[in-house]
């Protein structure tokens, strides 16, 4: 049976709204769940983060955690979690700002890059297991030195203000479901 939503999964927000009072509630985090399939092989998630209306107060760069989240949704009774996300982050632009080695440290460590280290990579797990407890998200494995490679998918990032896209897909062309989500770390 066809389905008879779109292709793509698209979705818009801002993640701090213009002209917002200091009082106003900020939006902390947004989540889609969807199913990656041969008719739909990827959930694209665009977003903004706008200027600060307070200029005294400058918000950047903002702390954001992505996530592509398959395997760990199986402990919520998802029956056909994606296996194997894959989590794309591409500025306005379309520079891609994510790091293929965050799920997985076995990946060769890029000697051009100075902040690509074992020690960074460590300390990035232990930062995300700590900021998913701070901004109330469930918990999935995070890699570390001693297990190196998840399935799930975790990205803390600082981004100045602009328009950015996110992209989940499967590694392989597998099927399943996953969840997408944006938190803002620092409201």
């Amino acid at each position: 049976m066809k389905r008879a939503l779109t292709l793509l999964t698209l979705a818009a927000i801002a993640l701090s709204p213009l002209g917002a009072q200091e009082s106003s509630p900020p939006l902390i985090n947004i989540s889609t769940r969807a199913t990656i399939d041969t008719g739909n092989p990827r959930v694209i998630v665009g977003f903004t983060i706008p200027a600060s209306p307070n200029p005294d107060k400058p918000w950047f760069p903002k702390t954001l955690v992505v996530r592509g989240i398959g395997p760990g949704l199986a402990q919520y009774g998802v029956t056909n979690p994606l296996p194997d996300p894959v989590v794309q982050l591409f500025d306005a632009n379309g520079i891609e700002l994510s790091e293929s080695w965050v799920n997985d440290f076995t990946k060769p460590i890029d000697p051009a890059n100075e902040l690509d280290t074992a020690e960074a990579r460590a300390a990035h797990g232990v930062a995300i297991a700590g900021i998913m407890a701070q901004v109330g998200a469930f918990s999935v494995p995070v890699p570390t030195l001693e297990n190196p490679v998840v399935s799930d998918f975790s990205l803390a990032i600082g981004l100045p203000e602009g328009s950015y896209t996110l992209v989940v897909s499967s590694a392989s062309g597998a099927s399943g479901d996953i969840l997408a989500e944006i938190y803002s770390v620092d409201p």
